[in-house]
């Protein structure tokens, strides 16, 4: 099913609420033992970018709490030891550990232990990107702000709008 699905990433449907129905459907299934096959997977040079997307992604809508403490190895982990000096490896890391941050949020259930572990990130973490959406993050859960990818699109619409004027 993963295979499946990490195989229709990127291309187009008919049916986008299914699809992502499906993404949902395989992450209620995910075992403790599989949260930590998704983390290899993520933190491996052997997968593609899909599939480690597909991995964080999985993390995220587990409903299990120990997928909160791979979401927050993978943010903590450093881009240039995973990616192996890639500089295309390190930048897709990057986004996947904005995504795992984000992902922290996304979890009411266990919203205290997601602030802690955010708490955490911003003390051991200098990469200034991946600090601004980790306090943009926490900001979020105590409800102060629209979450982050919001924010970022509607800073997006903003610039679109200056240059089609």
């Amino acid at each position: 099913s993963f295979d499946q699905i990490s195989q229709s990433i990127g291309t187009t449907t008919t049916h986008p609420e299914e699809a992502d129905q499906a993404i949902t459907n395989l992450a209620i299934k995910i075992d403790s033992a599989q949260l930590k096959e998704l983390y290899s997977k993520i933190t491996s040079q052997k997968f593609s970018g899909d599939d480690k997307l597909l991995a964080t992604e999985l993390l995220i809508r587990s409903p299990l709490a120990g997928s909160l403490n791979y979401l927050k190895q993978i943010a903590s982990q450093s881009a240039e030891e995973i990616a192996a000096h890639s500089s295309v490896n390190q930048q897709e890391f990057q986004a996947i550990q904005m995504i795992a941050v984000e992902g922290l949020a996304q979890k009411p259930q266990f919203k205290n232990e997601a602030k802690a572990a955010l708490n955490e990130l911003s003390q051991k973490t200098e990469d200034p990107v991946l600090l601004d959406r980790i306090h943009r993050t926490r900001l979020t859960l105590d409800g102060k702000v629209s979450p982050p990818e919001v924010q970022d699109q509607k800073a997006l619409e903003q610039v679109l709008r200056k240059h089609t004027r």
